[in-house]
């Protein structure tokens, strides 16, 4: 990368002064990443993961609902009643409240009889939705794990690129010291000194 390049990149004017700083990359350090662990973090907490998984459960609460359908219910009610009737003139409020008071009790069996192929229909579509909500988690895993794999991978190299930019840097740098201290004893031409430093500046840049 040139300077050219590099105002470009940061979207700098071309006639733009740049003072580049020294960067000390010997001491850069990082933390090694286990691409297992950092592979299974993610399937425990990537939202399309849990998404699919969520779907796999309303799915299943759905199978139940339909199966439900298929066995005989028990309804137990009660009711209590009165009337009241502004054209009495004899008894009060109260007391015809109290005299019509009514209650009631009810007990009903449902047996499901002629709605089972209906029902059986919906149990079906039920765990049909089941197999395709797991086969939806399989696929959103199956596509994590590669998206996982990839950025490790990214990783990596950018870690070896940064590693060999910094050897690069420091090469550089030695020989450019050697050709300063080179030149001043009349070993070297000014030339020989201009590639030099060019080639330093070169890997300052290229370890930005």
């Amino acid at each position: 990368m040139n300077w050219v390049d590099l105002k470009q990149l940061l979207n700098f004017p071309l006639d733009t002064a740049l003072n580049l700083k020294e960067v000390d990359l010997s001491s850069f350090t990082s933390k090694p990443i286990d691409k297992n662990e950092l592979k299974n973090n993610t399937l425990l907490s990537y939202p399309p993961i849990l998404q699919a998984q969520n779907q796999i459960k309303k799915s299943e609460i759905s199978l139940k609902m339909a199966q439900s359908a298929l066995y005989p219910t028990l309804s137990l009610g009660a009711n209590i009643g009165s009337t009241y009737s502004t054209f009495n003139k004899i008894f009060d409020l109260k007391t015809q409240v109290e005299n019509n008071l009514s209650y009631g009790t009810s007990l009903n069996l449902n047996i499901p009889i002629f709605n089972q192929l209906q029902t059986k229909m919906k149990v079906k579509a039920a765990k049909i939705n089941i197999e395709k909500a797991a086969l939806n988690l399989e696929i959103e895993q199956q596509k994590t794990e590669k998206i996982v794999i990839q950025s490790y991978n990214n990783f990596v190299a950018s870690q070896k690129k940064l590693e060999a930019s910094a050897s690069a840097l420091y090469s550089n740098e030695m020989n450019f010291k050697n050709d300063k201290i080179k030149y001043e004893l009349g070993k070297i031409t000014g030339q020989e000194l201009n590639i030099s430093k060019t080639n330093f500046f070169n890997a300052v840049i290229l370890g930005m």
